[in-house]
């Protein structure tokens, strides 16, 4: 019976140093986070917008202003800083 109770022991503190270890591997791991920087074009061409792409920025929204009845397409675009 004390045997039985020392295996139950050992296992529960190999159990416990096997999450422990794992969560401070986990937390070395490199977190580092992506800075972005962005872009706001009015009007563009299809030959501005693959220009764009080949400098590595990508398009993430397009929205209109209006300026009494006429109205602008905004371009937003991000890349990787």
């Amino acid at each position: 019976m004390k045997l039985k109770r020392y295996w139950l022991l050992v296992l529960a503190v190999m159990s416990l140093l096997c999450v422990v270890g794992w969560t401070a591997f986990a937390q070395r791991q490199n977190t580092s986070r992506t800075v972005w920087e962005y872009k706001i074009v009015t009007y563009t061409s299809e030959e501005k917008f693959n220009e764009l792409g080949a400098q590595g920025w990508e398009l993430v929204t397009v929205s209109e202003t209006r300026q009494g009845e006429s109205g602008n397409l905004n371009y937003c675009f991000k890349r990787a800083k």
